[in-house]
This record gives C-alpha cells, sequence and structure tokens, in this order.
C-alpha cells in the first residue's frame, strides 16, 4: 500500500464507496506499522522508540525483547467491553509492558474504548507502558477522553499517560527518523515512504517549512516625519452684508449683521 500510494496507483478515498462503511484506520494501520514485521523486532521497537522520542514521549520501560502485534486481542473488564478489546498496535515484551497504539483516520471512538484497552493491561505493567492515540482532528475527541479518564481514576490509582497527536505531527516525526542517516537504511526507507503517504493523504501534513531558517526579530514600530494630511487652517468666519445690488459675502473681524447703504 505505501509504494501504490507513492507511486499514485491508489488513493485511500478509493476504498470509499457509497452506502458502505471501509474501516480507513485499519487500512492506515497496516500501511504505517505493517512493514515492521518484515524486519527484525529488535530493529522494530527501537524505530518504533525513535518515534516516540520524536514525538515527545518516553518509550516504554522494555525489559527485553518487545514484539508488534496488530488488533491483538485482549481480555478487558467485563462492563467495558463484552469480552475483549482490540486495539490497532501494541508493542509489547515479556512482561506485559506495552506500548498501545489506536488509530482514527475520522471515526470517532466508541465508549470505553481507550478506558477498556488501558485496563487490560496487568496492574503491574501499566507503570512503564504508554497509550497513544493518532488522529486527524484533535478536538473531536477529547470529550471522549475525559470521560475515559474518569472510568480509568475509578479503577487504577496509577495516571494514565495517553498522549493523542495528529497525523500531521507523526509525518513530521517519520521526517526525522528518514533523514537520520545513522540509522539502519531499512528503518530510513520505512519512515521517509510512511512520511510521503501522511503527507500525500492528509492534507494537513505539510512539509518545508523548517528549511527556512527563519529567526526571531524584535518588534518594529513606525514614525513619519510629517502627517500624511496636512492640518487644515483656520479661516476666518463668512457675513452676510446687505446692499441694494446683491448679498455679497463680507468678511468682518466679529460675527454681526450690517446694512450697507
Amino acid at each position: 500500500m505505501l509504494h501504490a500510494v507513492n507511486r499514485r496507483k491508489a488513493r485511500l478515498d478509493a476504498f470509499r464507496s457509497p452506502g458502505e462503511q471501509v474501516p480507513l484506520e485499519d487500512v492506515v494501520t497496516s500501511t504505517v506499522f505493517g512493514p515492521l514485521l518484515f524486519i527484525d523486532q529488535a530493529e522494530a521497537s527501537a524505530a518504533v522508540s525513535l518515534m516516540m522520542s520524536a514525538l515527545g514521549m518516553s518509550p516504554p520501560d522494555w525489559s527485553g525483547p518487545a514484539h508488534l502485534s496488530l488488533w491483538p486481542k485482549r481480555r478487558t473488564v467485563d462492563e467495558l467491553r463484552s469480552s475483549y478489546v482490540e486495539p490497532d498496535a501494541e508493542i509489547v515484551d515479556g512482561e506485559g509492558n506495552s506500548l498501545i497504539v489506536e488509530v482514527k483516520w475520522g471515526a470517532p471512538l466508541s465508549r470505553c474504548e481507550l478506558a477498556a484497552q488501558w485496563l487490560s493491561l496487568k496492574n503491574e505493567a501499566r507503570a512503564a507502558s504508554r497509550h497513544l492515540l493518532v488522529v486527524l482532528e484533535p478536538g473531536r475527541y477529547r470529550g471522549a477522553i475525559d470521560e475515559d479518564r474518569k472510568v480509568i481514576e475509578g479503577r487504577c490509582a496509577l495516571p494514565w499517560p495517553i498522549h493523542m497527536v495528529t497525523w500531521r505531527r507523526m509525518a513530521d516525526a517519520f521526517r526525522v527518523i528518514g533523514g537520520d542517516m545513522r540509522l539502519n537504511p531499512g528503518t530510513r526507507r520505512w519512515a521517509l515512504a510512511v512520511h510521503a503517504f501522511l503527507r500525500r493523504e492528509d492534507p494537513r501534513a505539510l512539509g518545508g517549512w523548517s528549511s527556512l531558517d527563519l529567526v526571531e526579530v524584535q518588534e518594529g514600530g513606525w514614525s513619519f516625519a510629517r502627517t500624511l494630511r496636512p492640518q487644515p487652517r483656520p479661516v476666518p468666519p463668512l457675513e452676510w452684508r446687505y446692499s441694494e445690488d446683491w448679498f455679497k459675502p463680507a468678511q468682518l473681524g466679529e460675527t454681526q449683521w450690517k446694512m450697507a447703504r
């Protein structure tokens, strides 16, 4: 899918059709994270750690080899879900320390979706784990996050490390990874391909602004050597003096009426 989109052979809009709901989140999840399943898992977890660092997140405290899985089924609290919850992606080590990733490409969060994912972790693993939500528009998800936070606080004493980022921010992170010449060539190619994919499919994921070398300048003020409009000059008042010929204006020192005869 990465190569098809980047070579203009396919677009995500092609998965939409009238009267049908195509889960674009699943397509995006497979496109962005699926290639990591074909490389060494140690390299894959290192690549995800680089992605998290570029997003300003601290990676989970993985105690050993971590493995990526897509749409893993995890048992959760019964009153939140009937039997299991299915995050889009998870990288987890043998001790259960996890990075849970939920992908949204316009679809809403279902009721207690994030809370069910987080509470599916073991109590001892939550302190070292992280939760990532990737969306197009953050505003529409803040209410659901607030509701899920209340649910989690009622069942867990530890803080919930939810981190919501936009796909535009993800594109920036992949651009940084792809430009690091010290990394494995496979990791760099994956990052650059994902960056190109996001820039093509998300119109908000613009790039290139960092190359402008903008610098902060002091605030300036305007002053003029002379006024733009001339100041009006006072004009003596006009009076009318009556004569036999006609009323004629005359300038007098003070306002009064006179008969000129």
